[in-house]
């Protein structure tokens, strides 16, 4: 590597495994017109590590534009294909299909993949060894999903953040409304995953006797500020630290759709819900967005902007679980979020131009006009339509 680079302890790995690349992509015959194809945010990581002075250099990618490191990332064109000397498959997870798309385009023969199975894992062992706090701040400036799925929620940081950036117009002018229905005064109402409390906070004004719980002290802390009555309660894993049968409900908003191991996390979540008890949980219905890929791992990192650390759950999967448990019995998935998640706008908008209307769309929220013209068309028009009408359902379950 040509460019000298000062790094802390936590990136020697990362510098280690750039450097092996820049020695595949530097080893490579042909000429020095590059065309790396699929920046994903695996690749951005070790590639602002590397060296492409002796190169022109042109980026493309199939779900990304716009900016990146003084490159323009470009949607795929026949013409990048034609004036590359050589082209360097730069996305792990998305090599197979870029390298089919190079193959039909005829121009396998130049195709070099940058990563290989063994190539990542050190990539991951770096991630895994930081402190919770610099993995934070990765995740946050790179916009990079994690890899533990509870420490990097640690951070000192993490509830200011929340409430900073997380979306919450939407979800008081239409999400919370879909709980709400399942919710009496005098219930004993659990809240996973309630982090700074928009919904616990919800619920308790409704009367309900409302218990929180996240593994985040400082998301607590700010719930805590904003309502003292809701009790919280820190955990470290999945598991709850409740006796069985102890709450009439259970309820959690924005966190099942991190957990690929969702299986157990319900699990857990009936064991301590009462006979006749529901459970309310948001999901990404998978059914709903097949038409992207075949590749689960694809459609998550679509609906997620990128990031890895979202899951998609059909409802097949669902009803398997129920049938499986024996004492659970999917109620009903509601459709919401229409203009945000629908399936009218996957193959039309790229991923970029979802998000982008997602912007708009959770901005529009903020007039109370617009708000009351969303509401009644989630609830009169989106709720009452087929489920995969949008990624975006209501689970509703009951124990058995």
């Amino acid at each position: 590597m040509k460019k000298a680079i000062t790094a802390d302890n936590e990136s020697w790995i990362l510098i280690k495994k750039a450097v092996q690349m820049q020695q595949k992509i530097d080893n490579t015959g042909y000429g020095n017109k590059l065309l790396l194809f699929g920046a994903g945010n695996h690749t951005i990581q070790l590639l602002k590590y590397m060296d492409f002075s002796q190169y022109e250099v042109n980026i493309c990618d199939s779900y990304r534009n716009g900016e990146w490191n003084g490159f323009h990332i470009k949607k795929p064109d026949n013409k990048w294909f034609q004036w590359a000397d050589k082209i360097i498959i730069s996305s792990f997870e998305q090599q197979q299909e870029l390298l089919s798309f190079t193959e039909k385009q005829g121009y396998a023969h130049k195709a070099v993949k940058l990563y290989d199975e063994a190539d990542r894992v050190p990539f991951y062992i770096a991630e895994i060894e930081m402190n919770a706090e610099k993995m934070q701040d990765i995740c946050l400036e790179n916009e990079y999903g994690w890899i533990d799925p509870y420490s990097a929620w640690q951070y000192s940081g993490q509830g200011k953040w929340y409430e900073d950036h997380v979306e919450k117009d939407f979800f008081h002018t239409v999400t919370k409304n879909y709980y709400l229905r399942y919710i009496d005064s005098g219930m004993n109402v659990l809240d996973v995953g309630a982090g700074t409390g928009r919904l616990s906070v919800e619920v308790y004004k409704k009367g309900a006797e409302v218990t929180a719980v996240d593994t985040s002290v400082s998301m607590l802390n700010i719930l805590k500020e904003k309502e003292p009555g809701i009790k919280t309660v820190i955990v470290d894993n999945e598991k709850l630290p409740f006796q069985e049968n102890v709450f009439d409900r259970v309820v959690s908003c924005d966190a099942m759709i991190h957990f690929p191991n969702w299986r157990d996390f319900l699990r857990e979540h009936l064991r301590v819900v009462r006979q006749g008890g529901f459970l309310i949980y948001n999901m990404y219905n998978d059914d709903h967005l097949m038409q992207i890929s075949d590749k689960r791992f694809i459609r998550a990192s679509y609906i997620a902007g990128g990031k890895n650390y979202y899951v998609t759950v059909s409802r097949k999967e669902l009803e398997q679980f129920c049938e499986e448990s024996g004492n659970v019995k999917l109620m009903e998935m509601i459709p919401y979020n229409f203009f945000s998640q629908t399936a009218y706008s996957y193959g039309i908008l790229t991923r970029q131009e979802m998000f982008k209307l997602q912007e708009i769309y959770d901005s529009l929220c903020r007039n109370k006009i617009v708000a009351e013209v969303i509401e009644e068309f989630e609830k009169n028009i989106v709720a009452v339509k087929q489920e995969n009408l949008t990624a975006c359902n209501i689970c509703v379950f009951r124990k058995i």
